[in-house]
């Protein structure tokens, strides 16, 4: 009848309910188990149960394209990080596709890519700048050396040089010391031979003062002998006048005259010696007046020549002092020079190091691949 057909309905209603809520609570397990798995970390699994309920095969759409999106964005982002770990950043993620965090995620895997793509850039442009310094550093090590070994050459040969002019310094300075002395012994000498010169001098005008007194005696001398001539002659008339009586006294008149005579060529012989004596004696005046004349201009010379030699010794002095500030200060660049060819050594290493250091980088950078990007490099 026809409550046994509504009845039939009913029935076969609840068993179609029953059968959807079956079907629901198995999606909705489904649903949980997949949630799960997300949760997780793990996309792979995905909402297969169908529901009776429309809004839940809705929701199962929705989950589904959600992870599928989820699971595209980090498989993306994890593919390039998986490249970046084997030294390849030549890849991005394509970040356009998502949204919100995920799109965040895709723009800082990219940034990271770039930057370190700028890193390695900027390093491989190091390197090889490095690497042309590094040579540059080298030559110009090897000039520097060069110049620092000539340099130390030299100032040795100049330090050589100065020793050999101060070693002649100091001798000559002995040598005009000792000139020195034989030039104050001539002073002293030449006043000694000036005193001696006088003392002749004087001696000579005594001796022309003996002389002329000599002179005067024989001019008595000669009156003396002439009045004796006159007697004797006198006497020899007075005894031819008294004849026989007067012989013996023309006798001893006649030797007087003879007396007389030759005290008379005595005395002209004594004039002679002393005209002789007395030209000698004005020459040796004269002599002596010239020595002293010339002792006088050697006095003068000779003092010039100590005042020189005294200016030479204290020019000297002063040259020796000066040779030694030379000798100090050549010391001084003999061993700054010792210091730059430590420092060149020291410095020579660096670049060798920083040679290496560029080889290592080169090297190192032969295994990875990255984009080209415009950096200012400073060193």
């Amino acid at each position: 009848d026809e409550f046994g057909e509504i009845a039939n309905n009913i029935n076969a209603r609840i068993l179609k309910i029953n059968e959807g809520i079956k079907k629901d609570k198995q999606f909705i397990l489904n649903l949980k188990s997949v949630s799960n798995e997300v949760k997780n970390g793990r996309l792979g699994s995905r909402v297969e149960e169908n529901a009776d309920n429309p809004n839940l095969l809705e929701l199962k759409d929705i989950l589904n394209d959600m992870i599928d999106t989820l699971q595209k964005s980090l498989n993306d982002s994890m593919k390039v990080l998986s490249l970046y770990s084997a030294k390849d950043y030549t890849n991005f993620v394509n970040s356009n596709i998502s949204h919100g965090d995920l799109k965040k995620l895709g723009d800082d895997v990219n940034s990271v890519g770039g930057v370190v793509s700028s890193i390695l850039t900027s390093n491989e442009n190091n390197a090889v700048l490095l690497d042309d310094l590094s040579a540059k550093l080298e030559r110009n090590m090897d000039n520097l050396t060069g110049s620092s070994n000539s340099q130390k050459e030299s100032t040795e040969s100049i330090k050589k040089l100065i020793a050999d002019i101060s070693s002649n310094i100091y001798t000559s300075s002995s040598n005009i010391s000792q000139m020195d002395s034989f030039a104050q012994e001539s002073k002293q000498t030449s006043v000694i031979g000036k005193g001696l010169a006088i003392d002749i001098s004087t001696s000579m005008d005594n001796i022309n003062k003996k002389i002329a007194t000599i002179s005067q005696e024989l001019l008595s001398i000669d009156k003396i002998t002439f009045q004796t001539k006159i007697l004797s002659l006198n006497a020899a008339v007075e005894a031819a006048t008294a004849g026989d009586d007067g012989k013996g006294f023309a006798v001893v008149a006649g030797e007087v005259r003879n007396l007389a005579g030759k005290s008379s060529s005595v005395a002209n012989d004594i004039k002679l010696f002393v005209l002789d004596a007395t030209k000698e004696a004005n020459k040796g005046s004269l002599i002596a007046k010239n020595m002293m004349d010339k002792f006088q201009e050697l006095e003068e010379k000779i003092g010039n020549t100590v005042i020189l030699i005294e200016k030479v010794v204290k020019y000297s002095q002063e040259q020796l002092s000066s040779i030694v500030g030379i000798e100090s200060s050549i010391d001084t660049l003999v061993s700054l020079s010792e210091k730059n060819t430590n420092i060149v050594s020291d410095t020579n290493n660096i670049s060798n190091n920083m040679q290496d250091l560029s080889g290592k980088i080169q090297e190192d950078m032969k295994d990875k691949t990255f984009n080209k990007v415009e950096t200012t490099t400073n060193i």
